[in-house]
């Protein structure tokens, strides 16, 4: 059975509660809470020691939020707990979301391709694009696709090769838990997604990072190396898109 991390505030006890009552729906009995690391009672000096502000707006455009940093050492504290279990991979979960009736069966289905060497991970969120030529069949409703644009972070599976990858690259804090592009550029994972998607965020539950993001998201920090990011990214990939992708491997998005 698939081990199941939740990040989750030790403060949430509702959340908590509410994950509890939806995994147990599911008979996903396998979870553990992982106490999530509130980035808003950070002290400065810890902020200065765990977050690479400068390589931050070079590739992103802006500063993070307390919050957001925070979101990403609660991310990588599930990873290091996965490394030191007897588990080959795991699901991370957030505590505001909905899961399908079919996420199960999936992760049933998934479960030979995690185990391996090479770095993996499936993100079970909406996707922003996706290429479906070549997939792989999972059963009659769902299929595994190749992820080129995506940055929900709720609901994933990674293996234990892909965790140390990412605690690797983004120990010192320069990307969000969910930039998923750059983690594929930067550590080289095998990024692949589920099409349909099984996790949405809950509609009856506020996102505190949500709430977090909105200080910072008018704040942003345009250098020139991250102008110079962005213009060769568009080109290059607006070029791939419209003239591979499209024509050639059956791109969608969600």
């Amino acid at each position: 059975m698939c081990k199941i991390y939740i990040i989750n505030l030790a403060s949430s006890l509702d959340r908590r509660a509410r994950m509890e009552l939806a995994l147990g729906q599911l008979k996903l009995e396998n979870y553990e809470f992982i106490s999530a690391i509130d980035g808003r009672k950070m002290s400065a000096a810890d902020v200065n020691e765990k977050y690479n502000c400068k390589k931050s707006l070079d590739v992103t455009g802006r500063g993070f939020s307390r919050g957001e940093i925070g979101c990403a050492l609660s991310h990588q504290k599930a990873y290091r707990t996965l490394l030191g279990s007897d588990s080959d991979y795991a699901l991370i979960l957030e505590d505001d979301i909905e899961l399908s009736v079919d996420t199960p069966d999936v992760l049933e289905r998934i479960r030979e391709w995690l185990v391996s060497s090479e770095p993996r991970v499936l993100l079970l969120t909406s996707l922003k694009g996706f290429c479906t030529k070549p997939s792989t069949i999972l059963n009659s409703k769902y299929r595994m696709v190749d992820v080129k644009k995506a940055w929900w972070g709720m609901g994933y599976v990674i293996n234990k090769a892909a965790a140390e990858k990412l605690i690797e690259v983004n120990g010192e804090v320069w990307l969000m838990a969910d930039d998923w592009v750059e983690y594929k550029r930067n550590a080289g994972i095998m990024l692949k997604g589920v099409d349909p998607w099984l996790i949405k965020p809950a509609p009856e539950v506020e996102s505190i990072l949500e709430k977090d993001r909105k200080s910072v998201r008018a704040k942003k920090h345009r250098t020139w190396k991250y102008r110079a990011k962005k213009i060769r990214e568009n080109v290059l990939l607006k070029i791939v898109e419209y003239f591979f992708w499209r024509p050639f491997k059956g791109y969608k998005r969600h």
